[in-house]
C-alpha cells in the first residue's frame, strides 16, 4: 500500500479496506 494515497483521499482507503475484509 502507498501511504500518499492517505494523504491524497483518506476516505478511499478505508473504502477499499473494508472492501478487502
Amino acid at each position: 500500500w502507498a501511504p500518499e494515497l492517505w494523504h491524497h483521499a483518506p476516505s478511499v482507503p478505508i473504502v477499499l479496506v473494508g472492501t478487502k475484509m
